[in-house]
């Protein structure tokens, strides 16, 4: 019986002479309140957790749309771009491929993102915000040209951003387990790019 419910129950007692005694009785089987609730407050964990995917799937879909419409009307040809003139900062980004993720980091000791990109392009913008504002926003993310910085956020307060390889992967300073890495951008779509100086 492990549904709640009441049930009828029909027993039979036999002693060591052999005489029977048969009773019935009714018995109420009801889930413990703490099991109840614990049952309730898993279910709502769920349904907040399924709003919560659906809600961030809905806004890469909207963040992707707009991305899209800029790019339509981009006046900005990757093909007429010379990545001969970033070879020395990308190269330098691959050397660095292992070293540890570090906040701040500005040196071959610990990168964070912005820290890498830094070093690698001698620049002396030394924040994602700083180094946003290098060039135009571009939105056409898989033709980003190798040299290009990819950003991830809106275009006034990007959080993070890496070195374009123009193949659709990037190098740059992911996190504490992961370090300076290359890494495939379909996992992780940045939000617009930037051509410094364009």
């Amino acid at each position: 019986m492990n549904t709640d419910g009441d049930y009828l129950v029909t027993y039979t007692v036999v002693d060591t002479a052999g005489n029977k005694s048969t009773a019935t009785m009714t018995v109420s089987v009801r889930t413990p309140q703490e099991v109840v609730d614990a049952r309730i407050a898993a279910e709502e964990q769920r349904q907040r957790e399924e709003a919560e995917r659906a809600a961030a799937e809905e806004a890469a879909r909207a963040q992707q749309a707009t991305n899209t419409a800029r790019a339509a009307t981009s006046t900005f040809d990757p093909s007429k771009y010379d990545s001969s003139l970033y070879a020395g900062g990308i190269a330098a980004a691959l050397s660095l491929v292992g070293t540890p993720y570090q906040w701040g980091g500005t040196t071959p000791a610990g990168f964070d993102c912005s820290g890498l990109v830094q070093y690698c392009y001698g620049l002396s913008a030394r924040t994602t915000y700083a180094q946003q504002a290098l060039g135009t926003h571009q939105y056409d993310v898989w033709n980003a040209p190798a040299g290009a910085l990819y950003f991830y956020g809106s275009d006034s307060a990007p959080y993070h951003v890496g070195i374009a390889l123009g193949n659709g992967t990037m190098v740059h300073a992911a996190t504490y387990g992961t370090g300076v890495t290359v890494q495939d951008i379909s996992g992780y779509l940045p939000s617009y790019y930037v051509v410094p100086g364009q």
